[in-house]
């Protein structure tokens, strides 16, 4: 039963972390985009 309960919450876990990550991962790629393209814009 414990191992089983276990396994469950890893599953959701990496549901959970699968969720942020793909509404994340487009916000963080363009702040970097947007502060790369800045401070070679300032040189």
């Amino acid at each position: 039963m414990g191992w089983r309960l276990r396994e469950n919450a890893v599953v959701y876990a990496l549901t959970f972390i699968q969720s942020w990550a793909d509404r994340i991962v487009p916000v963080v790629v363009l702040t970097e985009l947007v502060r790369w393209t800045c401070s070679n814009g300032a040189r």
